[in-house]
C-alpha cells in the first residue's frame, strides 16, 4: 500500500500512530466559537472583533491564532 500511495513506511506508521496535541485539541474547541462569532457579525468581523468577542467569554487567544483558524473555515 505504501508503494501505491508513494509514502514511506515510517511516514505511514507515524501518521497512523499520531497523537493529537493539546494545541490541536484547543483549536478544535475554538473553531466553532470563532465561526459562531463570525456568522453573528454577518461574516464581516475581522480578527480584532473576534478577539473582543472571545474576551467577553473569558477566552484569551492571539489575533494571529484567530486568523490562522479563520483561514481553515
Amino acid at each position: 500500500m505504501c508503494q501505491t500511495l508513494e509514502v514511506s513506511r515510517s511516514g505511514y506508521y507515524a501518521y497512523i500512530n499520531h497523537q493529537v496535541s493539546a494545541r490541536e485539541q484547543t483549536d478544535e474547541q475554538l473553531l466553532p466559537i470563532i465561526r459562531e462569532l463570525f456568522e453573528a457579525g454577518r461574516k464581516v468581523y475581522g480578527t480584532r472583533r473576534i478577539q473582543q468577542g472571545l474576551a467577553r467569554q473569558d477566552i484569551r487567544v492571539s489575533r494571529r491564532r484567530i486568523g490562522r483558524l479563520m483561514e481553515i473555515m
